[in-house]
């Protein structure tokens, strides 16, 4: 069924092509070459809550928002939808193996088992919702709350054995480097690099003018950061600069996925833009699906790119 409604979109796309005017033949044929990854294709709509979107290892996308649940669904194939009792969500996680991790507005992350959704642990940190999840190394997991603290979690006692203290407003994204160094990006418009062994801050990025929304990390090395004053920063995060801004979205950027062939992209209250974020280059616009600002993303394993809205969601390849 997926197979077929890939064909179908790919022959719309198709039409539009040939009904828009001339092909510019060259351009065209590198972009294939370099980037037949990604395509841009829509592949339908569906509805999901938007404020936290993850997908599993079996091609599963976890989503929560303000309802009572997590909804477990496959938005490419047929298994049915599956629900997880839980308070309202903030964050959710799935690095760890047939686990998921989440973060509610109570202040408390929960560790769920996949094979039979059963709870295995519950984290207190007391501080307000829990915006930002991240796996660090040796077994010990970020969190970054309302409070503008990181805590560093050992998964095998439920400990909180460090508290990362600089940040003046809350903590939205989270994001381990190839370095060791665990970044955070926060409301007070900074990333700060943190030794999550000695609990210290070894850099603050300052570039932004605004909140910082969401982080990723490139192919290369490099980490992309995206905020409300409408820009996404690529930064060299050993020389602590800014290497490259990338500009365009007219709102607030929301949201950042690294999408098979490196390309990055950045969601907004206008539109998806796909990047080449090493040429600082605008690929492709993803857009009139989208009636609200795309909050969330999540890329599936065979590189098909979910964008979560207030209004819905939508599946892009």
């Amino acid at each position: 069924m997926a197979g077929a409604h890939r064909q179908q979109s790919r022959m719309r796309a198709l039409k539009e092509w040939l009904t828009a005017g001339p092909l510019h033949v060259a351009p065209l044929c590198d972009l294939i070459k370099d980037y037949s990854g990604f395509e841009g294709l829509h592949l339908g709509s569906f509805e999901c809550s938007s404020r936290a979107l993850v997908t599993l290892r079996d091609g599963t996308v976890a989503s929560g928002g303000a309802e009572n649940a997590i909804c477990l669904f496959d938005p490419v194939g047929d298994r049915m939808p599956q629900r997880i009792n839980h308070p309202e969500v903030f964050s959710l996680n799935a690095q760890l193996a047939d686990k998921l991790l989440t973060g509610g507005a109570d202040g408390v992350i929960r560790v769920f088992r996949l094979s039979d959704q059963a709870c295995l642990q519950e984290f207190d940190g007391r501080a307000g919702p829990v915006f930002s999840l991240a796996v660090a190394s040796n077994d010990k997991l970020a969190s970054g709350a309302t409070d503008s603290a990181v805590r560093v979690w050992d998964m095998s006692t439920g400990a909180c054995v460090s508290t990362l203290e600089g940040h003046t407003f809350p903590v939205f994204a989270l994001e381990m480097l190839p370095s060791g160094l665990l970044a955070s990006g926060s409301g007070d418009a900074t990333i700060r690099l943190w030794n999550t062994a000695s609990a210290a801050c070894v850099r603050i990025l300052q570039q932004h003018t605004s909140r910082v929304n969401a982080l990723a990390l490139l192919p290369d090395g490099c980490l992309a950061s995206a905020s409300s004053d409408r820009t996404v920063c690529v930064w060299d995060t050993t020389k602590g600069v800014c290497m490259r801004t990338l500009g365009g979205h007219r709102w607030s950027i929301w949201s950042l996925a690294v999408l098979p062939g490196g390309m990055l992209a950045s969601g907004s209250g206008d539109v998806v833009h796909v990047w080449d974020a090493s040429k600082s280059c605008c690929l492709m616009e993803l857009q009139h699906r989208h009636e609200n600002c795309i909050l969330n993303f999540a890329v599936m394993p065979d590189g098909e790119l979910v964008t979560a809205s207030v209004a819905g969601a939508n599946i892009w390849e």
